[in-house]
């Protein structure tokens, strides 16, 4: 009986038996076993791969098997064979691996393409199991190539103006292509927006104003389409944000929504739940601004309820104010951002006119800011897809010499916001550029705020008996005339 030789691997001690049957000359037989398996390979790549191991065994085997064999004894074929696997061991496992690698990319590439159509990704994002990060996205600014961003020049990091269409309309609600749904079943309406922007740019045609003033920056320009947002709270009473006061919060905003109907107070509600009501439609104006000055690079607002949308968070502001369930909630905030994204598409509204009503309320008689406060500081301006309009220099300080006072800073914690200290760097390097105090240069220009008031105020009268009357009558009166129209 023969007697096995023991290895480590019994592998390759099979093998190593198996192929000393090629050897007729016992003490041939016994030199090979013993000299082969003293030199039994060790490859960590090899042990990882079952058949580039047994290629590995059969190669180191039969180097010795070659030596033992007889010149003229007549080789077994799988010698030959195995020789010439063993030399193209590795492009045939670069082969392999690079096989594989292409097909594991093809099927990846083919299974995100089908979740990709299917809605996943976009089912995924708009119930807020992913938050996009603005990337802010958010510059990373983002590349623009449609009509209606070319409009709008001002995205911001992470936020893209994209193209939003209206869905589907019927007597209750509009469907937008962004998600958004708006409930129009409590829509209102009031007068046609109609209102003087106090342009930057002179006109063609020379004018003439009305009155005297110190500065000739401003020249009147007729619009009748809204240019901006203004963002508001409704300073409601809140109940605790829980499941139990469902019924009990929705009956605060069904009172709440019948009220700003009735007093027709904002274009668009939102409610807790973050439902978006549409109350005064978007072409007429709503009375939520009261005075009030914007400006931008173009022009300055004053009285803005006929040149901005009046947009109304359900909720109680203070300087404190969190975004929690509690106070003004995330639902809340992402319709917000729906909501604007339509606004300025359908509008061409650019991101600087996008601002809270405590930014731009005044008090015309003693020439103070802040007269309303609701978010006069703590609006989410990236969360609304919108850039930091808390920097930007209000009009009011700039261009018509308005000030704040001490009740005011503490009202908004004690902060001042960044452009209304920038507003005041400007006004006093404008006064001294001037050769006068600051307080000589508010005065002048506080007066000449006074005079374009008045005006506009008059105008606003004007425009209101027109509308009784037939086109005719109009025509023949021409109350524009004075400005070139």
């Amino acid at each position: 009986m023969r007697t096995s030789l023991e290895h480590p691997d019994p592998t390759y001690t099979r093998l190593v038996e198996q192929y000393s049957t090629f050897i007729t000359v016992p003490s041939e037989k016994l030199k090979f076993l013993r000299t082969t398996l003293g030199k039994y390979p060790n490859s960590p790549l090899a042990d990882r791969v079952g058949w580039l191991k047994q290629l590995t065994f059969r190669k180191a085997i039969l180097e010795e098997l070659v030596q033992v064999l007889p010149a003229d004894s007549p080789k077994p074929p799988e010698i030959a064979v195995i020789y010439w696997l063993y030399r193209v061991r590795y492009p045939v496992f670069l082969f392999s691996t690079l096989a594989s690698t292409i097909v594991a990319l093809v099927l990846g590439q083919w299974l995100y393409q089908n979740a990709r159509q299917a809605g996943i990704f976009d089912l995924r994002l708009q119930s807020g199991q992913v938050t996009p990060k603005v990337i802010v996205v958010p510059s990373l600014v983002p590349v623009i190539t449609n009509e209606t961003t070319k409009a709008n020049p001002d995205p911001v990091e992470g936020f893209a103006l994209e193209d939003v269409w209206m869905v589907d309309k019927t007597s209750d609600f509009e469907q937008y292509s962004n998600g958004a749904r708006i409930l129009t079943q409590h829509e209102v309406e009031t007068e046609p927006r109609d209102f003087f922007a106090l342009s930057r740019k002179a006109p063609k045609k020379k004018i003439s104003l009305p009155f005297d003033t110190e500065q000739a920056n401003f020249y009147p320009e007729h619009k009748d389409k809204p240019i901006g947002i203004l963002y508001h709270v409704t300073q409601s009473d809140l109940l605790p944000f829980e499941p139990t006061y469902n019924s009990r919060i929705k009956g605060k905003s069904s009172h709440l929504i019948e009220y700003v109907r009735q007093e027709k107070l904002y274009n668009y509600v939102i409610d807790r739940f973050g439902q978006i009501y549409s109350i005064v439609r978007d072409d007429h104006y709503a009375n939520h601004s009261g005075n009030s000055i914007w400006g931008d690079d173009t022009a300055i607002y004053v009285r803005l309820n006929h040149s901005f949308i009046g947009v109304a968070f359900e909720g109680n502001w203070s300087a404190s104010v969190k975004l929690n369930p509690d106070d003004i909630n995330e639902a809340q905030i992402y319709s917000c951002k729906l909501l604007t994204q339509i606004l300025r598409n359908k509008y061409k509204i650019k991101n600087t006119n996008c601002v809270t009503h405590g930014q731009v309320s005044i008090n015309p008689s003693d020439y103070l800011i802040g007269f309303h406060l609701d978010w006069a500081i703590g609006f989410p301006y990236a969360s609304c897809g919108l850039k930091n309009n808390y920097e930007e220099l209000p009009a009011s300080i700039t261009e018509f010499g308005f000030k704040y006072d001490r009740g005011f800073q503490k009202a908004i914690g004690g902060k001042l916001w960044p452009g209304i200290e920038l507003a005041e760097a400007r006004l006093k390097a404008r006064a001294k550029d001037s050769g006068m105090s600051t307080e000589e240069l508010r005065k002048k220009l506080q007066k000449d705020f006074t005079l374009y008031l008045n005006w506009i105020n008059k105008m606003r009268s004007l425009s209101k008996v027109n509308t009784s009357k037939s086109d005719e009558d109009i025509d023949k009166e021409k109350p524009l005339k004075l400005f070139g129209d």
